[in-house]
């Protein structure tokens, strides 16, 4: 019986290990592009393969899924947007690796609205969009003791840190404590966030640093929004409250008063603009860019 243990034991683990192999060269940026891409995650991997590689502007564009609606990567061959649930987290990871290939960037934008620069690690797609793609050895010099700590709320996410594992139906976990989002799954509802959640004071501020670190400007810009935000927000009073509290002025500056409002008729879904508004949006956005400080 022991012996068979054994047996069995080495096979498992070579199996994995030649698993872990196989998914490891399906992810490499010469097969990730080649047939079906399962999940989202896979878009990520995209962005961290880019993020590694020469980027000739001096500007780079980050952001989430409205920004990417306006600078998308395989467009804009400076731009590293991808969605809120990367979290600002897998933000300065991108621009980490960004910096490191490219020690010419003199500016990193920002483009993200209101709802999503906050985005909570507590969120159904955080684990699909920042655990699998970043959750890597070679990042874990990025993750700060509250990161571990929210990973601790799911402890089977720790075993993401092994590609074999990524891939597994088993291995989709939820951070979310919202039982209408655990059940429906609605991404605007997920959106619906009009604070900054202590992750994403946490990682801004690191972002903030590294960019003063190698001389380059950090820039925050929105793109427009719908009309009733404005009102459903408050003008965004509790995140101005949190803004001044956390002394992110420097940081945010105008950020918040400078966001453009559109009908709702503008948008395909509540958050993300229908296609015949994009260009108008892009061009107000790099308007914004290219007059502030």
């Amino acid at each position: 019986m022991k012996q068979f243990l054994i047996r069995a034991l080495v096979f498992l683990i070579l199996v994995l290990a030649v698993l872990e192999i196989g998914v490891i060269i399906r992810l490499s940026p010469g097969f990730i592009n080649i047939g079906f891409n399962k999940g989202g995650w896979f878009k990520v991997e995209k962005r961290i393969h880019k993020s590694k590689t020469n980027i000739k502007a001096k500007r780079l564009y980050i952001g989430d899924s409205v920004g990417n609606q306006l600078f998308h990567p395989d467009s804009v061959e400076n731009s590293l947007t991808s969605n809120a649930a990367v979290t600002m987290i897998g933000n300065y990871i991108l621009c980490k690796n960004a910096i490191a290939a490219n020690p010419h960037l003199e500016e990193i934008v920002l483009v993200s609205v209101p709802n999503d620069i906050g985005f909570s690690f507590e969120k159904k797609l955080v684990y699909n969009n920042f655990v699998k793609p970043f959750f890597e050895f070679r990042n874990l010099g990025a993750f700060e003791p509250l990161l571990y700590e929210k990973l601790w709320q799911r402890p089977v996410s720790f075993l993401s840190i092994f590609h074999w594992f990524k891939i597994l139906p088993v291995s989709d976990v939820n951070f979310s404590n919202d039982q209408l989002i655990k059940e429906r799954g609605a991404y605007v509802l997920e959106m619906k966030q009009q604070h900054l959640s202590d992750m994403a004071i946490l990682y801004i501020n690191k972002l903030k640093r590294m960019c003063d670190q190698h001389e380059i400007k950090l820039k925050l810009v929105s793109p427009p929004v719908p009309e009733h935000w404005l009102e459903d927000s408050r003008n965004w009073s509790q995140m101005r409250e949190q803004i001044r509290a956390n002394q992110l002025e420097d940081i945010f500056k105008n950020y918040l008063n400078q966001v453009k409002y559109l009908p709702i008729d503008h948008y395909s879904d509540g958050l993300h603009l229908k296609q015949e508004y994009v260009k108008s949006a892009q061009n107000d956005v790099l308007s914004l860019i290219n007059n502030s400080d």
